[in-house]
């Protein structure tokens, strides 16, 4: 089965620097015929450059900067069935890509099975702490909410299952994104478009999975964190969970 690593940048070649190395080496492990290639948003520090020079077997993708609807282009424009889809702050232990790819390669070869997206599980940078992707939903004070820290989610984060949403680190069927539109670019600069990638992939009946097997590192909002401030961060959220909700519920 081939599978293509797109890995999304926005004046990150320090965050490429450092990730990079081991999406490359994941890629190498993998039993499937595996690509890595740079999504940049417009990038400006030397991104391109680098790349170039320091891993010359990692493709490029040149796209206007649309965030997460980046991807939406370049799905397009790939061959491969199965594309995973990262941040440039995502680490990924070397044996990742098979337990994280297998769900849709048997989708792929039996198209009764409904799984649209898998989701590994992330720790924390240094390893120690559990960053999320068992993600549940939830109304609190009248408002939806997409949580990786539930009450009880120690219990149930190393147990493969059903997830709300991914959006750091997802695998897709490619053909099954773009049959629901990719990412919604309503939701520009960005919050809350894998959550209602989600949605919209739970009322066409197809499944996201968490696959615990599957390990990666999120270093967190190194991007959106250069670019917005932390009350920025959070008026988007709200924004785009008022967007969210008119978009989506229609009923009590």
């Amino acid at each position: 089965m081939d599978a293509h690593v797109l890995v999304l940048n926005f004046n990150g070649r320090d965050l490429l620097a450092r990730c990079l190395p081991s999406i490359v080496q994941a890629a190498e492990q993998s039993r499937h015929r595996v690509r890595v290639s740079v999504v940049d948003n417009d990038s400006t520090d030397g991104s391109h450059e680098f790349v170039r020079d320091a891993h010359p077997s990692v493709g490029w993708f040149a796209c206007e900067n649309r965030g997460l609807c980046s991807y939406n282009a370049v799905l397009h424009r790939i061959d491969e069935p199965l594309a995973v889809l990262l941040n440039n702050d995502i680490e990924l232990a070397a044996d990742c890509l098979d337990p994280l790819l297998a769900p849709l390669a048997r989708a792929c070869a039996d198209p009764r099975d409904r799984t649209f997206a898998t989701a590994p599980m992330l720790m924390t940078a240094d390893r120690q702490g559990y960053d999320g992707q068992r993600t549940s939903v939830r109304f609190r004070w009248g408002i939806v909410q997409a949580t990786s820290h539930f009450a009880g989610c120690e219990l149930v984060r190393q147990e493969g299952g059903k997830t709300a949403a991914a959006g750091a680190a997802l695998a897709v069927h490619r053909e099954r994104f773009l049959s629901l539109g990719g990412f919604d670019d309503l939701y520009l600069p960005g919050r809350l478009e894998d959550l209602d990638l989600g949605f919209r992939a739970h009322q066409a009946e197809y499944h996201l999975w968490h696959v615990p097997s599957a390990v990666g590192f999120h270093l967190g909002a190194a991007t959106y964190g250069r670019e917005f401030s932390s009350a920025d961060c959070d008026a988007l959220t709200l924004r785009n969970t008022l967007l969210f909700q008119w978009k989506h519920l229609h009923v009590p």
